[in-house]
């Protein structure tokens, strides 16, 4: 059974609320209806792809999705 997708825009905002608010992965999981688990695993490729949040901002995420 293949996996359901999650939406780019819902990436941007798991990023936003761990390195801009800082929320626990828990309280993002909560906010993004998505698990604690697929939190933290995104979060973790973003600062494993040096993704700065803030640089980004600037640019609209354009090459967000094919960096992770």
């Amino acid at each position: 059974m293949a996996r359901k997708g999650i939406t780019l825009r819902k990436i941007k905002e798991i990023l936003r609320l761990k390195l801009v608010n800082q929320l626990s992965f828990r309280q993002i999981a909560r906010a993004c209806q998505v698990s604690k688990t697929t939190a933290k695993d995104y979060v973790e490729r973003a600062e494993k792809a040096n993704l700065n949040l803030l640089s980004h901002r600037s640019k609209k995420f354009g090459n967000l999705n094919l960096t992770l």
